[in-house]
């Protein structure tokens, strides 16, 4: 049996902006949609709001808690097996519908280059997958030491749009402030349903806390850097094409590729393309770590079918996680990006105000256990440092498309809860871990 090598401070940081950000790609339709100004604040303000507080409360948690299955354990010590498990499961669904996003983003960044029919997509999607899969099955360093090149790569083409569009600055890049067609007011909602969209994922990592160096440590300062890199990855390229070429109406769905075209050349617009690539790339690779880290922990706990425990003997990983975890993904791949992403917002926002009732639970329950990270402020601070996500979280709930499938997505928790517990032989309750 080979002992499984664990992540690095430098591959955990890499890994946690390859689950949260993977480059600028996907904010092009914030700028056209609410205007260049408004869309510039929100890629500045959203980090504030949304991502430095699931962050805090991952590194709290994860720091204090580093235990496999991250937000599933911390739910399932605060609240008990039922909520533990529908957590999981929530989340579970939203690691399938985003991934599965990545690869549609995939073909459709390749349509840039050459034109694909139905047939030869799902070809892409399954080779995109399972060479992901064989990477993951490898273990989280190798991961991890993928990702970090790949995204060393993607950026690349990044760093020299920035400098070409500061050099040939031509225009305020905040005018105009909003979409002339709508009113502030809308131009801003519709902002911030595509950040909550960009700004996420920062806790898809902790389900891999065993895994980590000294979690303790790394957790907090991985996240200390990754938050600011990725806000700093979103709004300096969109700032620089802005003031360097304008034309903010034309932004669409991979118009970094033209504006790099514009401004750099055919060669810097297909680097760009090849970086969109790669970018989708490195965040199914990251993600598929959670993907196939939860049903584990669930099965360790037996609230989920034993096969799901079974580990690669080489590498020590869940190997047929990964297999089964792949399958589903293939099939969701096929699935259009609003589907996706409807039931990818809703599943995140309930699990991101799981880990904030688990903070604030925890805390009661264990206020004698050591914290190597905490929140200042006691419990006045992280309701000051939550009340803006969760205002957020209730405004996208609102505005969410695809009710129905949000409903679903929802109510196959507690039909499946049900389901394992009357067929499944082993199921039961279970003590939660002690801290």
């Amino acid at each position: 049996m080979t002992t499984a090598k664990k992540a690095t401070l430098l591959q955990m940081v890499f890994l946690i902006y390859g689950a949260a950000c993977g480059g600028a790609f996907g904010l092009e339709e914030m700028v056209s949609g609410s205007g260049p100004g408004i869309a510039l604040i929100t890629l500045a303000i959203m980090p504030f709001l949304w991502s430095i507080p699931i962050s805090l409360a991952c590194s709290e948690l994860a720091s204090t808690f580093p235990l496999e299955g991250g937000y599933y354990q911390w739910a399932r010590m605060a609240f008990g097996d039922r909520v533990g498990y529908l957590t999981a499961w929530w989340t579970w669904l939203g690691i399938f519908a985003t991934n599965a996003t990545f690869v549609v983003m995939f073909n459709s960044y390749l349509g840039h280059w050459i034109h694909l029919s139905f047939i030869e997509q799902l070809l892409v999607s399954i080779g995109l997958i399972w060479s992901m899969t064989y990477l993951n099955i490898r273990g989280i360093k190798s991961v991890g030491d993928s990702s970090t090149w790949m995204t060393i790569l993607l950026l690349l083409p990044f760093v020299i749009l920035i400098a070409l569009g500061l050099y040939h600055w031509q225009g305020n890049p905040f005018i105009p402030f909003n979409q002339p067609e709508k009113s502030t007011i809308t131009s801003f909602a519709d902002a911030i349903m595509i950040g909550v969209w960009l700004y996420s994922g920062y806790d898809k990592i902790t389900v891999s806390a065993e895994e980590v160096e000294n979690p303790k440590r790394n957790f907090p300062l991985a996240f200390g850097i990754a938050v600011p890199f990725v806000a700093v990855s979103y709004f300096l390229p969109t700032f620089a094409a802005l003031a360097g070429h304008g034309h903010w109406q034309d932004w669409h769905d991979g118009y970094f590729s033209d504006v790099a075209t514009i401004l750099g050349g055919p060669l810097l617009g297909g680097a760009m393309t090849g970086a969109a690539l790669l970018s989708n790339m490195v965040l199914l690779n990251t993600t598929m770590l959670a993907q196939s880290r939860l049903p584990m922990a669930l099965s360790k706990n037996n609230l989920f079918p034993r096969f799901f425990q079974k580990l690669s003997p080489k590498y020590q990983t869940p190997v047929l996680s990964l297999v089964f975890g792949s399958v589903v993904l293939t099939i969701l791949s096929i699935a259009s990006l609003s589907q996706l992403i409807t039931m990818y917002s809703v599943t995140q926002m309930i699990g991101y105000l799981i880990i904030y009732a688990s903070l604030w639970k925890l805390r009661t329950m264990y206020p004698n256990v050591a914290r190597p990270f905490t929140i200042a402020g006691g419990k006045l601070g992280i309701l000051l440092l939550l009340i803006p996500s969760v205002c957020i979280a209730i405004f996208s709930f609102v505005k969410i498309d695809h009710a129905l499938i949000g409903i679903l997505a929802v109510a196959s928790g507690p039909l499946t809860y049900i389901l394992f517990k009357i067929f499944m032989p082993n199921f039961k309750n279970t003590n939660a871990p002690a801290p």
